[in-house]
């Protein structure tokens, strides 16, 4: 159950139709984990500073189980780099990726 969280000071109309959808797509291929488990929430239009400049940035939380490490992550970090790169135009080191381990008791999927 990923959860992606990803918060930029881009306006909704620079951020692409479809791209919350894209993105749980790239965290499936790139996690190697099914998409029906994936969540990706997009926030777009905060106040947010970067190495004093308010030029387009972002922060990337993923949230998930047994999915990272010391190895892993930055071949993780380099894909996903790419990928909001190309798809919403903010350069690559202006972008946080934090990666945030879950254990199987602190995270659930409803019924």
């Amino acid at each position: 159950m990923p959860g992606c969280y990803l918060k930029t000071n881009l306006k909704d109309s620079d951020v692409p139709v479809g791209f919350e959808g894209r993105l749980a797509e790239a965290i499936s291929r790139i996690l190697k984990i099914e998409i029906q488990y994936i969540f990706a929430v997009v926030e777009y239009g905060l106040r947010m500073s970067n190495a004093e400049s308010t030029s387009p940035t972002c922060v990337v939380q993923i949230h998930s189980k047994s999915a990272f490490d010391a190895v892993k992550n930055p071949e993780y970090t380099r894909q996903f780099n790419e990928f909001i790169k190309k798809e919403l135009g903010i350069p690559g080191d202006r972008i946080l990726f934090l990666y945030c381990p879950v254990e199987s008791h602190n995270g659930a999927i409803g019924n």
